[in-house]
């Protein structure tokens, strides 16, 4: 039987949030912002990608503690 391979996941993040006003993705929920929480729920193992905008540059370390690469869309 042929090994499984890990599931990859992508964290789709490169909105600008207008209708929001502010930035979304540092808003927080149960005391942490929004992109952690996403971040957090993935699961361990495989390929594990975030895709910021231009504009986010301060959600970057973020993702880099939570073992993600970041692209920039």
């Amino acid at each position: 039987m042929t090994p499984v391979s890990p599931i990859a996941t992508v964290v789709l993040a490169a909105g600008n949030a207008t209708r929001f006003g502010t930035p979304k993705l540092l808003a927080e929920w149960r005391g942490r912002p929004l992109l952690e929480q996403a971040l957090a729920a993935a699961p361990a193992g495989g390929v594990r990608l975030v895709v910021l905008g231009p504009k986010t540059r301060k959600l970057r370390e973020l993702c880099v503690a939570h073992g993600f690469a970041v692209g920039v869309n």
